[in-house]
């Protein structure tokens, strides 16, 4: 056994110099408005999907059985899930419109408590809704309207195109 966790070591010593120095991404300004603009048009889409369904998804979720016991939705001891803040986000977009579309759909009522992840990933996918399909085909849309889609996803995404 220790001579197993020696050569694994080993192993790790010498890959790290390999491993451990990713390379670094770099963005011009430019770049990081057009980024910016792609995360508003995904976040705009997804929400807009997220607020129609998320109380039919809750009532599907709490039928999901218990696995362990966890902290209570809400409550001195417990925790809730939280969305996105859209209108955080519309402060960092130069594109008004898009600004303002992300500015309306911040919640200023309340939402139903939401469920934990694991429920809410197995409720969308029990009525055949992937989580990550959730807004991007009308997000991939207007970035491919913007000129976006080729010029960025492609760049830093090589294998998009194949996806």
């Amino acid at each position: 056994m220790i001579t197993t966790g020696i050569k694994l070591w080993s192993l790790s010593k010498r890959l790290r110099p390999v491993y451990a120095s990713p390379r670094r991404l770099f963005f011009s300004p430019e770049e990081v408005d057009e980024i910016l603009l792609l995360i508003g048009f995904f976040t705009k889409h997804y929400l807009k999907t997220f607020y129609h369904i998320i109380n039919a998804i809750k009532a599907i979720s709490d039928l999901f059985p218990v696995q362990r016991e966890r902290l209570a939705r809400k409550g001195s001891v417990g925790h809730s899930r939280d969305v996105s803040k859209p209108a955080d986000l519309a402060k960092c977009i130069n594109d008004q419109t898009l600004a303002s579309e992300l500015k309306l759909l911040q919640v200023t009522g309340s939402l139903p408590d939401l469920p934990r992840a694991i429920k809410y990933t197995g409720a969308l996918y029990s009525i055949g809704l992937p989580l990550e399909s959730i807004g991007t085909g009308r997000g991939r849309k207007e970035a491919d309207e913007r000129g976006l889609l080729d010029k960025l996803l492609t760049k830093h995404c090589a294998s998009i195109s194949s996806d």
